[in-house]
């Protein structure tokens, strides 16, 4: 093909707007696959956040140890309604939100984050059974 040549012809002809023709878009063709993915929709599971590396432990002083631990406790109550945050023997915080959303939007995050006066902690999740 050069420069000066016409573009090719089509190989199928317009289409009509008298005739009917079949569509991407045509309901018939993705209805049973909608309802199938619907119906296929397993139960979410639900997800608890654990937060952990932070001067959460109660050691000598208590006073700080509380203050971020409310601090952490603000924070993630600031995403969304909290269930109930469990204190762990390790020093981590397991945090369970009452809307399994919020917990799958926080959980995404797996990083280091600073909290207000507790500083940098460690977000990771695991699945509740």
């Amino acid at each position: 093909q050069t420069p000066d040549s016409p573009p090719p012809e089509p190989m199928l002809p317009p289409p009509s707007l008298s005739t009917p023709s079949p569509s991407f878009f045509c309901p018939n063709q993705w209805l049973p696959l909608l309802f199938a993915s619907l119906m296929g929709r397993r139960r979410r599971r639900k997800k608890k956040l654990v937060i952990s590396g932070a001067p959460l432990e109660l050691g000598p002083s208590r006073a700080l140890s509380r203050q971020c631990v409310q601090n952490t406790v603000k924070w993630c109550e600031s995403f969304g309604p909290v269930r109930k945050i469990e204190t762990k023997e390790d020093g981590s915080l397991h945090v369970y939100w009452k809307d399994w959303e919020v917990a799958d939007m926080v959980c995404r995050v797996q990083a280091d984050v600073v909290i207000n006066v507790v500083g940098r902690v460690r977000l990771a999740w695991l699945y509740i059974s």
